[in-house]
């Protein structure tokens, strides 16, 4: 079993209410036919997720991380289904994960499109957007060129003249260095971030450590 299979088979038993996975309809040749699309390689562990499993459009998990994030002044209560004042330094967030899927390159391409909308542009510079948490407040995105996970909140990107420039002159490499001043890491690579979701535990975003239950 490939790993990527190994942790979302973890997530169905930590999460009986968690959505199925059904096998990927991508082949090798579609893979690489979306590479030549995007102008870009995927890493190893993105090309063996794609050509394995599908998610669904969006799946909400909860997370528990003790960095930064361990100053928000809110925690998510699964008791109440809603966001509660913070007692503890861990914080419980939820994050949405977007799911790319298509029986074929063209229908992956013309889903991530639909998926991203007016974002695109951070597809040409080389992201692709995974998901958001803690109220949709922090993008993810995973950085194709790097194969790291990274994370940037909103307003980071609405009240910066860096990304206002690049979206107005649509040019990706303003993006990249944009991105590239202004994010955070998140996760070291594609199967740390499968690996977040997926085991539970505790999760230091600013060291990206794992501290599992």
């Amino acid at each position: 079993m490939k790993k990527c299979e190994e942790y979302l088979e973890t997530l169905k038993k930590r999460e009986p209410g968690s959505p199925s996975f059904p096998d990927s309809s991508l082949s090798q040749d579609d893979i690489q036919q979306i590479e030549f699309m995007l102008g870009y390689t995927f890493p190893a562990q993105y090309k063996e997720f794609l050509a394995s499993k599908q998610i669904p459009d969006v799946c909400r998990v909860y997370i528990t991380l003790c960095g930064r994030s361990s100053e928000f002044w809110d925690t998510f209560s699964r008791e109440e289904n809603e966001y509660v004042l913070r007692k503890t330094t861990d914080v419980l967030v939820d994050l949405n994960w977007y799911g790319i899927n298509g029986a074929c390159a063209t229908e992956w391409i013309h889903h991530l499109k639909m998926l991203v909308g007016d974002m695109y542009i951070w597809v040409d510079a080389g992201y692709i957007r995974l998901g958001d948490f803690h109220k949709e407040d922090y993008f993810i995105f995973y950085d194709l060129v790097t194969g790291s996970v990274l994370k940037i909140h909103n307003e980071d990107i609405d009240e910066n003249e860096l990304f206002w420039d690049a979206l107005d002159n649509e040019d990706p490499r303003a993006i990249r260095i944009a991105m590239e001043k202004t994010s955070s890491g998140f996760c070291t690579n594609f199967n740390s971030f499968l690996r977040l979701i997926c085991e539970g535990g505790v999760y230091d975003e600013d060291r990206m450590i794992f501290f599992n239950l």
